[in-house]
């Protein structure tokens, strides 16, 4: 049986996938196109959480800033 860890789990991966996407969108070492690639997973990521915890306004904004089409 898989451990269930606790709901504050969730609110802990929040804090450090937002800081993951400020690094990123800020960082002068990256090209804009390994910006948008580095993003793309992180963004799925972000998604998932924030529907785990039921933040689906914010969930729905996230999704509006994902694009596979690159």
């Amino acid at each position: 049986m898989p451990k269930v860890r606790p709901r504050h789990y969730l609110y802990k991966t929040e804090l450090e996938l937002t800081l993951l996407i400020d690094i990123c969108r800020t960082s002068e070492d990256l090209s804009p196109e390994d910006k948008v690639a580095e993003l793309l997973p992180i963004a799925v990521q972000y998604l998932y959480v924030l529907i785990r915890l039921g933040k689906l306004e914010e969930a729905e904004a996230v999704l509006k800033d994902i694009s596979v089409e690159e």
